[in-house]
């Protein structure tokens, strides 16, 4: 399956924004199913939950830079594998 088509199976929902000059933070949180392969790991069928940080820097009303993301660790746990041997 496509990483596309894997997108489409996740709902990301915001939960928090803070803004100041220029730079955007939010916590948010994304739920789904895990249908297609991810990181190597073939589709389980679970229920995923996982939380997100992310911390956006605005030049001339552009996004040039992005950092954080989501909680990789919690998310590969929740499919039943170990993060560091995925590595």
């Amino acid at each position: 399956m496509s990483a596309e088509a894997n997108r489409a199976l996740l709902h990301r929902y915001i939960d928090e924004v803070i803004a100041e000059d220029e730079r955007i933070a939010f916590r948010s949180n994304m739920r789904g199913t895990h249908r297609g392969e991810f990181l190597g790991i073939t589709p389980t069928g679970k229920k995923i939950h996982v939380w997100l940080l992310d911390l956006i820097h605005i030049e001339d009303g552009l996004f040039v830079e992005q950092w954080g993301g989501p909680n990789l660790f919690d998310l590969v746990e929740q499919l039943g594998e170990n993060y560091l041997t995925l590595i």
